[in-house]
């Protein structure tokens, strides 16, 4: 076996970290600090060995890997983000303006880019962002332009390498979902990506028929959708009325079948109900105790995003998100970023799009522990992109995604990747 390393030399693809611990999904992987690994990929590693350095060093390929001391750090698994919108990158962070959650969906009508090359320029500014971010999957939001989504971000997704799902928004508010639903199937099947997989994104139940919704899910392909995300969402559909009424009106698409859907005093997630079966519903702000109950019998998935969550003033109108409470009922919650645009400037800048903040934030604010943290981030996040949790997992013989690496000063790993502010670095 050592000839063998010894034979590749310098293309072998070896290294060997020792740093000031590490950590996954478990939290702190006791008694180790080194790891040796090799190259399978542009990100994958293949971890040979873990463990304390003079375990590693027992192994054949250890005399024939790069060395690499990271004295400080942490080492953990590269990161998974179930729900990001690459293609409004450009856009850059904004202040909510006075308008509320309407004025911001025009605004953003406005702004975002239409043309295939100015959106894949703007998803590859998003890509090296969750690169800065330590980040290696996502579930992005593939966003529709004059009522067709564009495949140009599954093929920069795909072309970085990037895991994960690039969901296909549309806009279907006809009875049987066209013909909304029918451009988006058409273009899932004219692009057959390699890293990233294609999904449907029905954008939300006030942009969404119901018909829409079991024509996403009769595909087979990957589903997510916005979910009681703002009040303007419950006034339209308890009530029929509110300011995405009178946007809808003012786009031409109220009618007397469209409002047949709403009125009836449902809250968006008893709209849905059965339909959101295997669904990734994303934010969930707006949730009572039979929403949950509904969600858990549907065998739905959260991806919550925190940071989107308070900046548009989701605590004020409706409350604390209910994550914990998600989880106590057996509904997965993963954690997201949502858009650039909710993102703080200077985070972004320092770590670009990264849902380890996401994590840190809600340890920050809520006094979450750790070990859920971690639990959100490991487990239920590529779980809910369908993605290996084997390729989050630091052991012996497994193939990662990725691996990041963040200076702390705790003594505690699992402790310190979250109380860590500085960059982070993909190793």
């Amino acid at each position: 076996m050592a000839s063998h390393y010894a034979a590749r030399g310098a293309s072998s693809g070896l290294f060997a970290l020792r740093c000031a611990g590490f950590a996954d999904a478990r939290g702190t992987i006791p008694a180790t600090d080194s790891l040796l690994a090799q190259t399978t990929g542009p990100s994958t590693r293949k971890i040979l060995a873990i463990g304390t350095a003079a375990e590693v060093q027992t192994h054949p390929a250890w005399a024939y890997a790069d060395k690499i001391d990271l004295p400080g750090h942490v080492v953990a698994p590269a990161l998974a983000n179930a729900h990001a919108h690459l293609d409004l990158t450009h856009i850059g962070p904004q202040p909510i303006g006075p308008g509320g959650f309407a004025a911001w969906i025009d605004m953003v009508r406005r702004e975002r880019h239409a043309a295939d090359a100015d959106i894949e320029k703007s998803v590859l500014e998003g890509v090296r962002l969750l690169h800065l971010g330590g980040t290696l999957a996502v579930g992005d939001i593939a966003g529709s332009v004059a009522g067709t989504p564009s495949l140009a971000p599954a093929r920069v997704l795909d072309g970085a390498g990037i895991a994960g799902v690039s969901f296909l928004e549309f806009f279907a508010l006809s009875p049987d979902g066209s013909p909304g639903l029918d451009r988006a199937l058409q273009q899932a099947a004219a692009f057959t990506p390699r890293t990233i997989r294609l999904g449907l994104e029905p954008h939300a139940p006030y942009s969404a028929s119901p018909g829409a919704y079991e024509g996403a899910r009769a595909s087979g392909l990957p589903i997510c959708t916005h979910l009681a995300e703002s009040p303007a969402e419950r006034e339209l559909v308890a009530q029929a009325r509110g300011p995405i009424r009178d946007m809808l009106t003012g786009l031409g698409l109220w009618n007397q079948a469209v409002a047949a859907h709403f009125g009836r005093g449902r809250s968006p997630v008893e709209h849905l109900g059965g339909l959101l079966g295997g669904v990734l519903a994303v934010h969930v702000n707006d949730l009572s105790d039979s929403d949950i109950e509904l969600l858990h019998k549907a065998g739905a998935r959260v991806a919550y995003c925190p940071r989107a969550s308070d900046y548009f003033g989701a605590r004020d109108a409706f409350g604390p998100h209910r994550y914990r409470d998600l989880l106590e009922a057996g509904v997965p919650v993963a954690l997201g970023t949502d858009s650039v645009i909710n993102l703080p400037p200077g985070d972004l800048a320092e770590r670009g799009i990264c849902v380890l903040d996401e994590a840190r934030h809600l340890s920050q604010r809520d006094g979450t522990d750790a070990p859920l943290l971690l639990d959100m981030l490991y487990n239920h996040t590529p779980a809910a992109l369908g993605l290996p949790l084997g390729a989050f997992r630091l052991d012996a013989g497994a193939t990662v995604l990725g691996l990041l690496a963040v200076r702390t000063t705790r003594t505690d790993p699992a402790l310190g990747l979250l109380a860590s502010q500085g960059p982070i670095r993909l190793l």
